[in-house]
């Protein structure tokens, strides 16, 4: 009977030449070496496993390599960092206005907005603004937060109302 510290150094390299192939084929070129070598030192830890033949030593190490593949499938999916840059898409300009025309347009929308809502409803709507574009969260009064952001919503249908009606004159 043969153990695995007895198998020639010819055998070691063609089973390592396999492991090799099997982890490229299911992997893919990453790491393939590496979980080769990993499975060779877990064979070579056991010193239990005996073969009758030096081909059933191949066998066994597909079957830690099995193991080992099964591992780094469970690391792989733990450890897998992927930059969401490449699926955000870029934005598009939907618009072919220039930023001239874009701010008189912002601007006629504030002047309407200003001038045809409610004061309360256009304050909702320019504190809600200004603490967007200072990047800080919207202050609502303490206990009653869902009933502003729903007077806050409210009031920018309202001026998306305005807005379109403007639009629609024009």
């Amino acid at each position: 009977m043969l153990t695995s510290r007895q198998m020639s150094p010819e055998a070691w390299a063609r089973v390592f030449d396999a492991l090799v192939f099997y982890f490229t084929r299911r992997l893919g070129e990453l790491n393939a070496e590496d979980l080769a070598q990993q499975t060779l030192v877990a064979v070579l830890k056991r010193v239990d496993y005996q073969f009758e033949k030096e081909e059933d030593f191949l066998r066994v190490c597909y079957g830690f390599a099995t193991n080992i593949l099964k591992a780094a499938y469970r690391q792989g999916g733990r450890d897998a960092h992927v930059s969401l840059e490449d699926f955000i898409p870029e934005p598009e300009n939907r618009t072919s206005a220039s930023g001239i025309e874009n701010a008189i347009f912002l601007d006629d929308v504030l002047r309407e907005g200003q001038r045809q809502l409610k004061k309360r409803d256009w304050e909702l709507i320019r504190e809600a603004a200004e603490a967007q574009l200072d990047n800080q969260p919207h202050n609502y009064p303490s206990g009653k937060e869902n009933k502003f952001r729903v007077a806050l919503h409210r009031a920018r249908g309202k001026l998306a109302q305005v807005v379109r009606r403007r639009d629609d004159k024009m």
